[in-house]
């Protein structure tokens, strides 16, 4: 153990090295986001299955149970279309360019086009100002095809 500590000197020293090395590699990289889904439904007929046991016992002490389950595909369309997920999505870096300069995609290079009239794409700043979040839902609506 003395052995150890005769050299902690030199431990500090490198273990401070390799913090600053990772602390500079983490802030010399750029923020990438990429996400992907499978969106599914399900009946629910597992859920009501376990509850359609009480709905006689139910139906006696005059309760009523519902006889089906929320429709999970309209609750997801829902959210994509809603104002709360366009908001939170508006978060991430880049999205809004994506949304409202953009002209067109190059399958070469696989990367937007953005209508240089609109967006500096290299000094990422508007040449109008900044579209509001009103502006860029109506246009995310247009967009969007569900």
């Amino acid at each position: 153990m003395n052995l150890i500590w005769d050299g902690k000197k030199l431990i500090i020293l490198i273990t401070a090295v390799f913090a600053l090395c990772s602390v500079l590699v983490a802030l010399s990289l750029t923020n990438y986001y990429k996400s992907q889904t499978v969106l599914t439904t399900t009946d629910g007929s597992n859920e009501m299955a376990s509850l359609s046991r009480y709905n006689s016992i139910a139906s006696l002490a005059g309760i009523s149970m519902p006889s089906s389950g929320i429709d999970k595909g309209s609750l997801i369309v829902n959210t994509i279309m809603s104002r709360a997920f366009l908001k939170h999505l508006l978060s991430f870096e880049d999205v809004l360019p994506s949304i409202m300069a953009a002209k067109s995609y190059d399958i070469e290079t696989k990367k937007l086009v953005f209508d240089s009239n609109l967006y500096d794409v290299t000094n990422k700043k508007w040449f109008r100002t900044k579209p509001s979040y009103i502006e860029t839902y109506d246009v995310y609506m247009k967009q969007l095809t569900v």
